[in-house]
């Protein structure tokens, strides 16, 4: 048992809600790791065929603001997915159009005792690093040349430059 998983809370499990035992302990170990943030989780989503609760997403709320989903928890197919600071960091600048201000080493012990937590009790968990590339994201190379023009404007700019130099000089 690591150093992180010795000092988290044991919680009891139900059999009808399995989420809620991994619930309410993810979020009593992870209490007071943020000083403006605190972590959640949603409510279990229903799957369409069986009506089993089951996903639930992990998220970074900040005192005032929009929650961040920075991970999920998978009880029926014991998988979790937790998200580096990186890639927190791209979403919620792509998200709000700026990266939210999160202390390194706040995120890093979450990433510690939330990974140390759900493999104590029976997840398998993934990291993620950085965010999938969507097609949409990516512009399509250009089709005409880049212009020289530019280039062009700072040599003779230079040139001009180094003229005057030249003729101060040898004044």
């Amino acid at each position: 048992m690591t150093a992180a998983a010795k000092a988290l809370p044991e919680a009891p499990i139900s059999s009808t809600q399995p989420a809620q035992g991994y619930a309410f302990a993810l979020e009593s170990a992870t209490k007071r790791l943020f000083g403006a943030y605190t972590i959640d989780l949603t409510p279990p989503a229903q799957t369409a065929g069986s009506g089993v609760q089951t996903l639930r997403h992990i998220r970074l709320v900040p005192k005032c603001g929009a929650p961040l989903v920075i991970g999920w928890i998978n009880p029926s197919e014991n998988k979790a997915e937790l998200r580096t600071l990186g890639y927190t960091l791209a979403l919620s600048k792509r998200r709000f159009g700026r990266e939210l201000t999160i202390p390194p080493l706040e995120y890093l012990r979450f990433l510690d005792v939330a990974k140390a937590l759900l493999e104590e009790r029976g997840f398998q968990v993934s990291v993620m690093a950085h965010p999938k590339v969507e097609l949409a994201d990516v512009e399509p190379p250009s089709s005409r040349k880049p212009s020289t023009l530019p280039y062009l404007g700072m040599i003779v700019a230079s040139a001009s430059t180094l003229g005057i130099i030249a003729s101060q000089i040898v004044r």
